[in-house]
């Protein structure tokens, strides 16, 4: 078989990943295992020669392709470079939900691309041509890796509508509630400490307002501190200066300020 394909593709990108799929079926299924073996041995540079011994063009654009960057990824700086072919892989198959499924499956291999990987699963089970019970399997575990603080909780709550007595991300669920009811908790504590604090500082800048010259500050202060305690009217009233009709100020030649009323410069001394 493999000579008529060879004598009618010859060369040809279909035949080569034909060839090699063919060969893998067959007889160099092991060889893959042995790689395999051989990065859970933390022995990454045997690894990759190995793997370019049997992938000696690359990466196959067929589904193979997506094994063969799965063993990549645990060679040495070989993550980088699986997940530059995965989006590749997954570009030139856009209809292919085992692309996007490879794709997310090596995201989930770091803590830093964990989340995309998780929403890209998220994604691949609202599809119809997708095995959920596959794609559900890395989605628990990512939620419960994730943990509560970062797992979106719409992905958990999807995720309980198909799964609802899965007990860890149960748990993860309950552990989301509470720490929303804490927060609700501090927020509305804090928002009743607010109030005492903004009566606190505005009776000061009253207090700072009357004891100055400052009239317009004073007003201003006046206005925002009856907001919070109308006590504060009764002060400044108390407090407020009383003035004849027709008198003035007694203000310096060279002041930039005027009095309304005051025919002529009064001098200073």
């Amino acid at each position: 078989m493999l000579n008529q394909i060879d004598t009618r593709f010859k060369g040809t990108p279909a035949a080569r990943d034909f060839e090699l799929e063919y060969r893998l079926a067959i007889r160099e299924r092991v060889q893959l295992a042995s790689i395999q073996r051989l990065i859970e041995l933390q022995r990454g540079k045997q690894a990759r020669a190995a793997l370019d011994r049997l992938f000696p063009n690359g990466a196959p654009d067929t589904a193979l392709g997506i094994e063969y960057y799965r063993l990549l990824a645990g060679t040495p700086n070989g993550w980088s470079q699986s997940y530059d072919g995965l989006k590749r892989l997954v570009e030139r198959h856009p209809d292919d939900p085992r692309y996007r499924l490879g794709l997310a499956r090596h995201l989930l291999r770091r803590p830093e691309s964990a989340l995309e990987g998780t929403m890209a699963l998220q994604q691949l089970a609202q599809r119809d041509d997708v095995r959920v019970a596959d794609v559900d399997q890395l989605l628990a575990s990512s939620i419960t890796e994730l943990g509560y603080r970062r797992v979106p909780p719409q992905v958990v709550r999807d995720y309980l509508v198909r799964h609802p007595n899965d007990p860890e991300v149960t748990a993860v669920r309950a552990q989301q509630e509470r720490a929303l009811e804490e927060l609700r908790l501090l927020s509305r504590n804090a928002l009743a400490a607010v109030e005492p604090e903004l009566q606190r500082r505005l009776m000061r800048q009253l207090q700072a307002a009357l004891a100055g010259s400052d009239g317009v500050a004073g007003g201003h202060a006046l206005a925002l501190a009856q907001l919070a305690d109308p006590k504060w009217q009764r002060i400044s009233m108390r407090r407020a200066p009383r003035t004849r009709a027709g008198s003035c100020s007694r203000v310096p030649v060279d002041s930039t300020r005027s009095r309304a009323g005051c025919s002529r410069p009064v001098y200073a001394g």
